[in-house]
Formats: structure tokens, sequence, C-alpha cells
């Protein structure tokens, strides 16, 4: 639901980011639900945080993964997961299922996606807020005057701000998601200005200067909307425009491609997924 609250991180306390990072060889998926079932894994052990060295690794033309820790300060470190895409090499589709909500594995099972992030807020009745275009079919409201969109539309994916360009009803989109707030205004502006002292998991999708797609996630221990907007403007990500898509317990992330696997775990189900799909 993004709540933005947040527990301190130390690097003697990083290995609780662990807790909830399995990183997997080869994605030994056997189930993985959590409540009546369990998460039955063959993880490898997870890395120390020291090292992450945060280069992009490359595992297929136009996909790559990134992990690093941030330095945020005053004793804070972050960690951070990215997956990045060329928007040619990859599908994206919106998966939504008003009035359930699935943890990532099992949306993992039924879709067969090599990526997946949460998305959206949403009600306690499951249901999202704003507007979801999942293949075509619209759910929702558009938010007016706030807030930004995901959204694929003919093949050209986008990540758009709604205050200055305002959602019209109508429009062609064949997938989209709406949530708050713009992390970064088109031209890599910091988008939020206001100072908060509350952190949380993030869940993100970025573009940068390239095109190239970019989701996000701070699993844990994250940091304030206000922080997390000048360390993205001003990160090496080099991004163009950027959106909070949600965070706090929702935020979740698969990516499986050939031999690699990150799994981020969410600890609260969710009724809508951004999902990617190989050509």
């Amino acid at each position: 639901m993004g709540n933005p609250s947040m527990a301190k991180s130390a690097r003697p306390l990083a290995v609780l980011g662990w807790l909830a990072v399995l990183t997997v060889a080869g994605c030994n998926l056997v189930t993985a639900q959590s409540g009546a079932a369990s998460i039955v894994l063959m993880p490898t052990p997870a890395p120390p945080a020291s090292d992450l060295n945060g280069e992009w690794q490359a595992v297929a033309p136009g996909v790559a993964w990134r992990e690093l820790v941030l330095d945020a300060g005053e004793g804070w470190e972050v960690q951070v997961t990215a997956v990045r895409f060329d928007p040619g090499a990859v599908t994206f589709r919106v998966h939504y299922a008003p009035g359930e909500a699935h943890t990532i594995y099992e949306w993992a099972r039924q879709t067969g996606a090599v990526f997946l992030i949460n998305t959206s807020f949403f009600t306690p009745e499951r249901v999202a807020n704003g507007l979801v275009v999942a293949d075509g079919q619209r759910y929702g409201q558009s938010y007016a005057g706030y807030g930004g969109m995901f959204q694929v539309s003919s093949g050209r994916v986008r990540v758009r701000s709604l205050r200055q360009e305002p959602y019209h009803i109508g429009e062609p989109l064949d997938q989209a998601v709406q949530a708050f707030p713009m992390l970064v205004d088109p031209g890599g502006v910091p988008a939020y200005d206001e100072f908060d002292d509350l952190r949380a998991r993030r869940s993100i999708v970025g573009i940068d200067r390239q095109g190239r797609v970019i989701f996000i996630v701070l699993p844990v221990l994250g940091l304030t909307l206000y922080e997390t907007s000048q360390w993205l403007a001003a990160s090496d990500f080099d991004l163009d425009v950027a959106l909070n898509l949600d965070g706090g317990g929702s935020t979740a992330l698969f990516f499986e491609f050939g031999e690699v696997c990150k799994v981020r775990v969410g600890f609260d189900r969710v009724p809508a997924v951004i999902a990617a799909y190989p050509h």
C-alpha cells in the first residue's frame, strides 16, 4: 500500500536487509507462497554488502541488473537493486487482479514473466488507486494534478508526470499504471521538494537519458521520498524521469533471466504488477 516509513540501518545491521532478499542461483523455485503453502528455495549464500560493487551486470542484449550499497550519511546504508531493459529487448505488460492480491512468487508462477515489480497504491479491498490499463482494459480513474504514469502505447514505453502532462480520456494505451509522487521530472530534475523524515522500502521506475527503462527497489531499509528524489537525480543512473511506484511492505521484485535470479520479498500481497517478457 506504500507506507513511507522505515527503520534505521548501519553496516553492522546490513544483514537484516538480506532477511527479505534472496539471491538465488538458477531460481530453483519449488513452491513460493506465503500463508497456506511454504516457500521452498535453493538459495546460494547472500553476498556481504561489501561485495556489492555497483556495476551493471549484463545477462542478455539489452538486459542488465545491478546491486549497490548507498551511503546515505550519518551511518545510514541502504541496499539498492536495479534491473535495466532496453525497450526493444522485452515486452512490458501490466497484470491486475482487482479484489485479489498475490505474493510476488504467485505472480511469477501465474504469469511466467522474467521480471515483476509491485506497482500502484491500493485500497484495503485490493483495488488499485488511479488508472490501471492491463492489456488494453481500463480500470479506475486518473489522478488529476499530481502523480505520474508508467505507460506503453503502440510499443512506446514512457514515464510521465501527470501534473505536466495530464491524462486525457480516450488516450490509446495498451498498458499503464499510475502512482505518486514523481521523483525525477523530465530533464533529470528532482521532483519532490517536501522534506520528510519517514524512511521506507521503495519501488521505482525511471527512464534514463538513453531511453532505457530502469526499475529500482530499496528493500527493507530505504530512504525518505525527499532523499530518494535527490539521490536519483544526482545518481549515475543518468535518469531523465522517475516515478515512485509504491513502497512499504508491498515492495517486491522478481527477476529470472538465464542463470540469474533475484528475488526481493514483499511482506504484503499486491493486486497489480508490471511484468516483462523477452522477445
